[in-house]
């Protein structure tokens, strides 16, 4: 991708992986355009759109901006939660709600949004999903989580096909990005060892220094972005980059 003719939209990125990867998007001399509640960046070529991904109404009420000069679109969505590390029957129909929301529902209507906005367009349209690990692993605490990241993931694969099926000029990939140093993690290790029964494995992480640093995962993206549309799968592991 050529970084003059490119635009990047970021979910998320007050903090955490979302920030990292947009530093790194801009380093490469990227333009971006972040999407959260808040913003921690200061960039001539970052510009920030005011948004709470888990409200339904407003988020309907948001728009693609995007000049029809540019050749490739970027859209990572990387906003999500793990929610209250509890198990299923005792959460608060608001806290499913808002999960649910977050991690399934906004990126679903974002990248549909992308869509009828550049679908007279002939950018090429690329759609990162930030998936996990949990989707495809039963954890006890995290029901929400682990469930609305398999959901996305299953959307990820239906697309895919039907992206082939019809030409849509649209290419998606669901990236579970490995084990990263972030609030999450340390919400992980604060939870209570009756609710979470893995805790122990996630303290071990931390205690033997097994985590990535949201900077080298963001990296990582960025130095294999080509790589990840053109020869992947379209569920893949951060490891698969590594190697």
């Amino acid at each position: 991708m050529n970084p003059k003719t490119t635009k990047v939209f970021i979910t998320g990125t007050s903090r955490g992986l979302g920030k990292a990867i947009a530093q790194e998007f801009l380093d490469g001399g990227f333009s971006i355009v972040g999407i959260s509640r808040s913003c921690s960046i200061e960039h001539p070529n970052y510009s920030h759109k005011y948004l709470d991904l888990s409200d339904i109404e407003k988020l309907r009420q948001f728009e693609f901006e995007i000049e029809d000069r540019q050749e490739s679109i970027v859209l990572i969505n990387n906003a999500g939660t793990l929610g209250e590390v509890k198990p299923f029957f005792s959460l608060k129909e608001e806290t499913i709600i808002h999960s649910i929301q977050l991690n399934y529902t906004a990126p679903l209507i974002l990248i549909s949004k992308l869509y009828n906005a550049t679908c007279n367009q002939r950018a090429k349209k690329f759609v990162l999903n930030i998936g996990t690990g949990a989707a495809n692993r039963a954890m006890d605490g995290w029901s929400l989580y682990c469930s609305s990241k398999a959901a996305l993931q299953m959307f990820d694969e239906v697309i895919s096909k039907e992206n082939k099926m019809h030409a849509k000029q649209l290419w998606n990939r669901n990236l579970k990005p490995g084990v990263i140093d972030t609030e999450m993690q340390s919400q992980i290790r604060e939870s209570e060892e009756r609710n979470f029964s893995s805790k122990q494995v996630f303290l071990d992480y931390f205690k033997n220094n097994d985590l990535q640093t949201a900077q080298q995962t963001a990296r990582l993206i960025l130095l294999n972005f080509n790589l990840l549309f053109a020869k992947m799968e379209t569920i893949v592991s951060i490891n698969d980059i590594k190697n």
